[in-house]
Formats: structure tokens, C-alpha cells, sequence
């Protein structure tokens, strides 16, 4: 276990990292002097502690940053949703607005409300035909920006 220089490194590498139970080579130390079985128990001690907390605070660390980005990459993929939807909606819009003036009256939305396009084009942003009255009624003074 302590012959020679390498098997002694061996021996405290083995002996922190699980290859070897480290009771043995305390037990042997022991025999040399108490002092020497002390001071490996403490190098034990110490390398399994502050390896394990070096190594519990990378992994902590990482999990946090991975986190972070998941978190960022979901506000991402909301804003794109919402832009999306904006857009859509625009599109939406601009079809009802025959006459291109920016506002739609109670006419032009009549007149597309029951085309299968506009129906299709409501249900594509999940608003059904009640929504869709709502929405009107709620927007009736508010312009679209093309």
C-alpha cells in the first residue's frame, strides 16, 4: 500500500475515489505511528469533502444556467407566439377592410363574417364566431397599423 512512492499515490487516489475502502490503509499508517493514520484521516476527509462540494456546486451551477435558459428560451417562444398572433391578426384585418381605410364597419364585417375563409382564419387564432362579434364590438372605434 505505501512501499514506494506510486503505490502510496495509488493507494490515497483509491482511497478517496472508492476503489479501495480506506479503512486498510488507515489501519496500516496506524501501525506506524498514530499521527500518520490521523493526518490520512483527515486527507480523506477533507478530499471527500471538498471535492464533493466543488463538484455539487458545478452541478448546481449548471443546472441553474440551464434553467435560466429554458426560462429564457420559453419567454422567447411566447413572444414569437404573440408576434404571430399579431400578425394574424392583421391579416385578418386587412381582409375585412374592403375599402382599405383602416376601419371596419359593421358592413364589411358582416359581409366576410360567413365566408369559409374568414371562418377558417377565426378558428386558425381560436376565436369563435361569438368572439368574433365580441371582438368587433370591444374594436369598433380602433384602427389596425399596416
Amino acid at each position: 500500500m505505501f512501499g514506494s512512492l506510486t503505490s502510496s499515490m495509488t493507494t490515497l487516489l483509491r482511497s478517496i475515489s472508492g476503489g479501495m475502502n480506506w479503512e486498510g490503509p488507515a489501519e496500516a499508517l496506524g501501525e506506524v505511528g498514530t499521527e500518520w493514520e490521523a493526518l490520512f484521516t483527515m486527507y480523506v476527509a477533507f478530499s471527500c469533502f471538498a471535492v464533493l462540494n466543488v463538484m455539487t456546486g458545478v452541478f448546481c451551477h449548471s443546472a441553474i444556467s440551464g434553467a435560466q435558459q429554458d426560462e429564457h428560451l420559453m419567454v422567447q417562444s411566447l413572444l414569437q407566439e404573440k408576434d404571430k398572433f399579431r400578425q394574424k391578426f392583421e391579416h385578418l384585418f386587412k381582409e375585412v377592410d374592403d375599402d382599405g381605410t383602416g376601419r371596419i364597419t359593421l358592413n364589411e364585417f358582416e359581409r366576410h363574417f360567413k365566408d369559409e375563409a374568414m371562418a377558417e382564419l377565426f378558428e386558425a387564432l381560436g376565436l369563435g364566431s361569438t368572439d368574433a362579434w365580441s371582438l368587433f364590438q370591444e374594436g369598433t372605434s380602433e384602427t389596425y397599423q399596416s
